[in-house]
């Protein structure tokens, strides 16, 4: 399971994230899959420290590949139900505290 740290103060300080893909008995995406469940991760919070171990297990099921996300979501939504406990426990309410944490808009623009 990963961990979560935040502040009172709506900071969030770390997430490490151990994740292990079951991916059939062939190779098809396991890598990219594998690459996609740690690096999407962080992008919509502010994670100053991550740190993320995956392997992907070949097992003696069919092979099988990503039919939308990589392997993203299901961490995600996990993430997401750790940073909700986190805020109950700090005393927080869980709809705002990911407001809290989420980046700033950037100042660049795209230019056309």
């Amino acid at each position: 399971m990963g961990q979560d740290r935040l502040h009172r103060g709506r900071r969030h300080h770390g997430h490490a994230l151990p994740s292990w893909l079951d991916g059939g008995a062939y190779g098809s995406y396991g890598v990219a899959s594998t690459f996609y469940t740690g690096a999407l991760q962080t992008v919509t919070y502010k994670v100053p420290v991550y740190k993320f171990e995956g392997a992907r297990i070949f097992t003696n099921k069919p092979p099988c590949g990503p039919k939308r996300g990589h392997g993203t979501p299901q961490p995600r939504f996990a993430m997401e139900c750790q940073i909700d406990k986190a805020a109950e426990q700090l005393g927080l309410d869980p709809r705002t505290c990911g407001a809290g944490i989420s980046p700033s808009p950037s100042p660049r623009r795209p230019t056309t």
